[in-house]
């Protein structure tokens, strides 16, 4: 952690400001280790290895989801990704890095509606940025590197898994914050950020209204809310990992209107997009699928989607209306509302 990053912060016992730094280490390119206590209510929290604790008393949510991530995660299961070199390529991979194909288009996918997701931010480079969920923080990173200032937050600490993977990125010349805390319980003051992103994170809320309240509340007026990669359950299939819940993770899979309406209610103006995965799959009329109403479905909208006539009522239709039917994945940018 660096100094810098501390009038942001808020004690997530008392939730007062004016946290104080102690027993300061400091690294050549950060603090490595040090204490914040709350100047209220007496809480400390450790810093260690440049992260920044907030996680002291998890709840069992909290908890259930970290052990679940690295029973999730393992050398014996994944032994590619527990290497530098697999991580420092993500989130495009391929053969040099990994000999798991699927793995690989999974990533792939990933990466395509990332680089979407930065096409349509248009980032100037000097926007404040929270990532929820950060992981293994490749997405902080990439941020960091267009100039941004950044805070990278999840609940897992473990290399490969969680935010010490963050020390493959930092250089002199590449920072960016690693604090663990519940994103529903953010530890930041109102207004700290021009932007809150995530992929893949926002289906693992258990409240969902309080997560999009939470990130409203962090936001400046006119601030953005971009969640990309989440699972949406459709009317025929719920899209749940049940390998994942089984090992305790938090998964779930709510409808297209349950996201829009957490948002609204939240002071949050969300726009759907359609993903960069889908858009490809619709162009080649290539997608895995075994319902046969799903496939009838994707069949005949390959086929207006590639109508020039037809592709924009298409996109239209897919991202507001086939959702409640296919659950084709979620990909908003929600502005706060308000006066910058």
């Amino acid at each position: 952690m660096r100094d810098s990053i501390i009038n942001k912060l808020l004690c997530p016992d008392c939730r007062a400001g004016g946290l104080l730094l102690q027993n300061v280490k400091q690294g050549q390119l950060e603090i490595t280790d040090a204490r914040l206590v709350c100047a209220s209510c007496r809480a400390a929290y450790p810093v260690s290895r440049g992260i920044i604790d907030f996680l002291t008393r998890p709840s069992e949510t909290v908890n259930s989801e970290i052990a679940g991530w690295k029973k999730y995660h393992t050398p014996q299961r994944n032994p590619e990704q527990f290497k530098d070199q697999w991580l420092l390529k993500l989130p495009r991979l391929d053969a040099s890095v990994s000999p798991d194909a699927k793995s690989i288009r999974a990533w792939n996918h990933h990466a395509d509606n990332f680089d979407l997701a930065l096409k349509q931010l248009d980032l100037k480079g000097n926007e404040e940025i929270l990532e929820l969920g950060a992981g293994r923080c490749w997405a902080s990173a990439a941020f960091a590197r267009l100039g941004c200032k950044v805070a990278a937050l999840d609940v897992v600490r473990d290399k490969y898994i969680g935010l010490e993977s963050g020390e493959a990125y930092l250089t002199e010349s590449l920072f960016f914050e690693r604090i663990l805390a519940d994103m529903e319980r953010l530890p930041f003051a109102d207004r700290s950020f021009d932007l809150v992103f995530s992929t893949a994170t926002v289906h693992h809320a258990p409240d969902l209204d309080r997560l999009c309240a939470e990130a409203s509340r962090v936001l400046r007026p006119g601030g953005r809310f971009a969640a990309i990669n989440d699972t949406v359950a459709g009317l025929f299939d719920s899209g749940q990992d049940l390998e994942e819940i089984e090992m305790g993770i938090n998964e779930h899979a709510y409808p297209i209107n349950r996201y829009k309406k957490a948002m609204k209610r939240a002071g949050l103006k969300p726009k759907l997009f359609l993903s960069e995965t889908w858009r490809k799959q619709l162009e080649t009329s290539t997608r895995d699928l075994r319902n046969p109403l799903k496939i009838i479905g994707f069949k005949l909208s390959s086929f207006l989607w590639q109508n020039r006539y037809f592709k924009g009522p298409m996109e239209y239709c897919l991202v507001n209306w086939a959702q409640l039917i296919w659950g084709i994945g979620l990909h908003t940018i929600a502005v706060k509302r308000g006066r910058k």
